[in-house]
């Protein structure tokens, strides 16, 4: 059975009530070091710590005889749980937590572009679960090799390297999703 599914990106009325500690992710918008707002962890060895993520909501609708579905996937930033120590952060190292949250859009734009590409048999939102799972453990891991491979923000060139990647990577997805709305 071949189920229908309408991808909304960032649909604000679909996500209601969006706590105003939460920060929705939108091309163009930079974030700041006023978005950082939790209490610095003061033994870590971080300057600066971004806490993003991918939410998703399952709405069930019915049609006729047949069960639609639509799915609203969107990239988070906590404010709550990011933080910074202030004598410590500049311009740069605010770059490379900005690049944390687009990395953080990226994944969500790939989960978008995934469930658009399935044919989910049996329990869709089981099937959601899965593939949600999959695609942030996949992010999580680039994450990591994000601030491996830049130094936390201090190899400069490499910097611009992912910088690069993750934008042209984005827009591609971006516009790929754009096309299937």
């Amino acid at each position: 059975m071949k189920l229908l599914f309408f991808i909304l990106c960032l649909l604000y009325a679909s996500v209601q009530d969006v706590p105003k500690e939460i920060i929705l992710w939108e091309a163009g918008q930079k974030l700041s070091w006023a978005d950082f707002k939790g209490r610095p962890v003061v033994d870590s060895r971080a300057v600066a710590v971004t806490s993003s993520g991918i939410g998703y909501k399952l709405i069930t609708r019915k049609e006729s005889d047949d069960r639609k579905y639509d799915v609203v996937v969107f990239a988070y930033f906590s404010t709550r749980d990011s933080w910074y120590k202030s004598r410590y952060v500049n311009n740069a190292i605010l770059a490379h937590e900005q690049l944390h949250f687009d990395i953080t859009a990226l994944y969500a734009q790939k989960l978008i572009h995934e469930i658009s590409e399935l044919n989910f048999e049996g329990d869709v939102g089981e099937g959601l679960e899965t593939l949600y799972h999959h695609v942030t453990k996949e992010m999580d891991s680039v994450q990591k090799i994000y601030d491996k491979q830049t130094e936390a923000s201090v190899n400069e060139s490499a910097q611009v390297i992912w910088r690069q990647k993750i934008n042209d990577q984005l827009t591609a997805y971006l516009k790929l999703n754009e096309v299937r709305k």
